[in-house]
């Protein structure tokens, strides 16, 4: 049964006593919390909009578009991190402070030098996610959000739930679904060929945190000369004694540190200890890697965008190297929103953002400059950017909006830092604003 040429209605429904069984939180989480989890039935976290009829809505898309979503996700993400050549630069270095959040960055030099370092030595990510404003109706990608390049989570229903379904259907090839692959593919690039320790880390109290962190361990004990281990964030411990100086679980030195916990709160938790690890980062930056590494911190802070902005707009009519940057990447430019850190005179529909913000706190809607629409958080006395405003839209009428999702994942034949476009979602949402009350994972269908 069709409603509409974009989104239609298939005869499915999630067998979620089938996903309990393969759930990766069954093996390692479950050791953590016993009989005694916390955490929620998978029916409760993951909820479809099944209609009565025992149908799910699914988002259809063409191979072309999918093939337009990857190219832009591509062209935007080299965009961002060779942005960075210039702003770790000794030249444009003091720009930091400005579109990063003055009173963060000066609290915390250490990890901008530490940020910087783990650049120029290629530590690589391991996954990531673009939210994007779309054109349901022309099929079109409109502008990008935000990276979601440090703590994304939907990982599990982007990539169990949608092919869980799909596959339930027998359409299995009929899908952008290609994450878990191309990541198990690159781990020799990422980690190199011999056996290393690694701890996979998040707030196990956390249902989606825990099913994301533990569903991308397993792509690395799959690789059986690796020792992997799965853990609370709060178990990591760093030793400070001159023979090892090094990050600990249970007494295990680690080669590699997963930990789905926004840097920020580390940076905060770490100074807040005495002595604080952070300062003697150089004893210990080339023995133990984060993934996510602590330079993708600047391409998931909202200021990243105003950065942009001001390197466009501004520093590409100084500096003949940067107007070569711009010119070199003409076509990413078109997705990137004006964006800035403070609002200028003629931008009357606009966007206030939290510069460290998530799950959608504080944020405020203005249309002729007037406040229309605002959400509540813990982000007040953040820094802010002023982004122009560019709705959305979805396969429905009314006030249902959605945005695509693209998943990053170490590119197969690239370069230290390069990542493709390796699988889609769709979040639909009704109101001005997604929050995680409001949003709805939506399956998706290529034809």
């Amino acid at each position: 049964m069709h409603t509409n040429m974009r989104k239609i209605l298939l005869p499915v429904i999630p067998d979620y006593l089938e996903l309990e069984a393969e759930c990766p939180r069954t093996s390692a989480i479950a050791l953590i919390h016993g009989g005694n989890t916390s955490l929620t039935p998978l029916e409760d976290e993951f909820v479809f909009p099944e209609n009565k009829d025992g149908q799910t809505p699914f988002y259809r898309f063409t191979r072309e578009e999918v093939k337009a979503i990857n190219i832009a996700s591509e062209q935007v993400y080299n965009l961002l991190v060779n942005s960075l050549d210039f702003l770790f630069s000794d030249t444009y270095k003091s720009l930091i402070p400005t579109f990063y959040g003055r009173e963060f960055i000066e609290q915390f030099p250490e990890f901008v030098e530490y940020a910087i370092h783990t650049y120029e030595q290629n530590h690589e990510a391991i996954y990531g996610r673009f939210d994007i404003a779309y054109d349901f109706e022309n099929g079109k990608v409109l502008k990008f959000y935000e990276g979601n390049l440090d703590t994304p989570t939907m990982y599990y229903d982007s990539v169990i739930m949608q092919d869980h379904l799909v596959t339930k259907l027998d359409q299995a090839n009929d899908q952008y679904n290609l994450h878990y692959e191309n990541l198990t593919k690159t781990l020799d690039r990422v980690i190199g060929k011999s056996p290393k320790r690694l701890a996979f880390l998040c707030d196990t109290k956390l249902t989606e945190d825990c099913i994301t962190t533990e569903l991308l361990s397993h792509a690395f004990n799959d690789q059986t000369e690796h020792l992997v281990q799965f853990s609370d964030i709060n178990r990591l411990v760093y030793d400070f004694s001159l023979n090892r100086s090094t990050w600990l679980l249970d007494d295990l030195e680690l080669d590699y540190i997963f930990a789905l916990y926004p840097w920020e709160d580390m940076i905060r938790d770490l100074y807040a200890e005495t002595p604080n690890p952070l300062l003697e980062w150089r004893k210990w930056s080339n023995k133990t890697r984060f993934m996510e590494p602590a330079w993708r911190w600047f391409v998931s802070n909202k200021g990243v965008w105003a950065w942009l902005t001001y390197l466009k707009d501004v520093l590409a009519k100084e500096d003949r190297v940067i107007e070569a940057f711009v010119s070199a990447n003409a076509e990413a430019w078109q997705y990137v929103i004006p964006s800035f850190m403070e609002k200028p005179h003629y931008l009357s529909h606009y966007v206030k953002k939290p510069l460290q913000g998530r799950m959608s706190n504080n944020i405020e809607f203005y249309h002729d400059d007037k406040l229309v629409h605002e959400t509540s958080g813990f982000y007040t006395e953040d820094d802010f950017i002023y982004q122009e405003l560019c709705p959305t839209t979805s396969a429905d009428q009314g006030e249902t909006k959605a945005i695509v999702c693209s998943w990053l994942a170490p590119w197969v034949d690239g370069e230290a830092l390069d990542m493709e476009s390796s699988g889609i979602a769709v979040r639909e949402f009704t109101g001005e604003v997604l929050q995680l009350q409001k949003e709805r994972f939506m399956p998706h269908i290529v034809e």
